[in-house]
């Protein structure tokens, strides 16, 4: 797989919530922080976006879609100026797939979802990109239309298997956004996503999630970019915010959390699979990047799933 393929599929969520808003008159929702990423998209009227953290408020017209991929707060309105209701209280006894009238409605439709990641893995992908990643590109919103028209479509004929569908949906609105994103002349920052984007450092890092275990050295990586060694390092260093080999120590912890989580491989094996001689090496690396050794970190996420 390539590499924007190899972390969603890392990222696969614990849960998916997706739905619609159709809202009218005046009004504003609150929304509190939360795990993962939430992706929208307005097919109708406008609203206001504020983002905790984010200095100006950003108003979403028709075709706009946007991620949240921070779990900050945030605040949904036809003005600013309206006193905003908790978010908990509006979707009480809302479900999978549902459309909540706010308001008078009727001047605003909006369809999302929100993807639970779990806190390690979502944190440590999705912590380095900007609280808010906006499509504004003609093309990308064109590309992005079916998707969105066929999501409030199943959301508002409650077909058979439209649960499952809108579910689908949702991930492919997520994974076109994040494209556009990466290929963005205008969004700034320095993160892995973003590398992507850019041909040649691209190519480095497909390299090192096709091959984890490969003892990767600096002119190795260089060469299949096509760039002199100090060059690379300085560019790969600007695109994704580390070096190289951190890039690589980070990607193979989480490979390694993924294995002890979701496999009967002892540590040993583990390690091995992803380069390490000696068991002591990789337990010092894990818990560098993770925060705990690979034992603890196994007990923990395997009770926790088994309670899930």
């Amino acid at each position: 797989m390539d590499p924007l393929s190899d972390v969603l599929s890392l990222l696969r969520p614990l849960s998916q919530v997706s739905g619609g808003l159709d809202a009218g008159g005046a009004w504003a929702i609150r929304y509190g922080r939360y795990e993962g990423i939430k992706c929208y998209a307005v097919l109708a009227g406008s609203c206001w976006l504020r983002v905790q953290g984010v200095r100006r408020p950003v108003r979403m017209d028709a075709g706009d879609c946007f991620l949240l991929p921070r779990g900050c707060s945030f605040v949904l309105a036809s003005t600013l100026s309206v006193r905003p209701v908790p978010a908990d209280e509006v979707w009480a006894n809302a479900r999978h797939g549902d459309v909540l009238r706010c308001g008078c409605g009727s001047e605003l439709f909006l369809v999302g979802s929100h993807f639970d990641l779990g806190r390690e893995h979502g944190a440590m992908l999705l912590g380095a990109l900007p609280p808010v990643i906006r499509v504004r590109e003609a093309a990308a919103r064109d590309v992005l239309a079916w998707s969105i028209q066929r999501m409030r479509q199943e959301l508002g004929e409650r077909r058979p298997g439209s649960a499952l569908m809108v579910q689908h949906l949702g991930n492919m609105i997520l994974v076109q956004a994040l494209r556009q994103y990466l290929v963005d002349e205008n969004a700034g920052g320095a993160n892995w996503l973003r590398a992507l984007g850019d041909t040649q450092i691209g190519a480095a890092i497909t390299a090192m999630h096709e091959a984890p275990e490969r003892a990767w050295t600096l002119p190795q990586l260089a060469k299949i970019a096509s760039m002199s060694r100090s060059v690379f390092a300085l560019r790969f260093h600007e695109k994704v915010g580390v070096t190289p080999r951190a890039y690589l120590t980070r990607w193979r912890m989480l490979l390694a959390a993924e294995r002890l989580t979701t496999s009967r491989d002892v540590i040993a094996t583990v390690a091995s699979s992803l380069g390490y001689e000696s068991e002591s090496a990789f337990s010092l690396a894990f818990k560098k990047v993770l925060g705990s050794s690979p034992r603890r970190y196994a007990l923990r996420r395997r009770a926790s799933r088994a309670t899930e």
